[in-house]
């Protein structure tokens, strides 16, 4: 029971500053269920002092535009009730979150209201889900010139470099570090650009 938690923690000299939850939000069929039980577990949570909940999105590989959607509707909302009562919602993440350019991470990001909900920055997610410490960098563009869904292409790709006339080679020369141009050290190449030759 709660009241028995309560005790042991006392007991133990102990508290709850956080609770951590997680739901799927972004299924019309059951976001309304989970939303009801999320919402339940931390003000039950708010009994035993806990100041925060650290929510983590239920993981789904490639979430398509509508339920990236929903789910963000549903975080920001869930975040302002909780706000109501005493509880600052956090964004916990892993890696699935991170993936395609860190879509999902950005979209829940830049489409909820600051007071909604904060950030629980976790620096080894950050370098897992980044693939290599070099591209977890969080960039954060103008929000006014942002799509509510954008890809964002930095990161390692294959490269190659040929003469003009080349067609698409059959194997790369390595990797580069994109934004950053070929010549640059920070691209990961530091070659030299050959005008008249062609970069795949």
């Amino acid at each position: 029971s709660l009241e028995n938690i309560v005790k042991k923690l006392k007991d133990n000299g102990l508290e709850s500053r956080s609770i951590y939850i997680s739901g799927n939000l972004h299924d019309s069929k059951v976001a309304a269920r989970e939303f009801s039980r999320l919402r339940t577990v931390s003000e039950k949570a708010k009994e035993l002092g806990s100041e925060y909940a650290v929510f983590n999105p239920a993981a789904k590989r490639g979430k398509s535009d509508a339920e990236l959607k929903l789910q963000t509707g549903n975080v920001d909302k869930l975040g302002a009730e909780l706000a109501a009562i005493g509880i600052k919602l956090a964004f916990h993440y892993h890696t699935v979150e991170l993936e395609f350019a860190g879509r999902e991470f950005y979209h829940l990001l830049n489409n909820t209201d600051p007071k909604n909900l904060s950030l629980c920055l976790e620096q080894h997610w950050s370098y897992r889900g980044a693939g290599n410490s070099q591209i977890a960098l969080l960039e954060y563009p103008r929000s006014q010139l942002v799509r509510e869904t954008w890809l964002n292409l930095n990161g390692f790709w294959d490269y190659a470099i040929t003469h003009r006339d080349a067609v698409k080679p059959e194997k790369s020369d390595g990797k580069i570090l994109v934004p950053y141009p070929v010549e640059s050290a920070l691209s990961g190449v530091k070659g030299n650009w050959i005008n008249e030759g062609r970069l795949f």
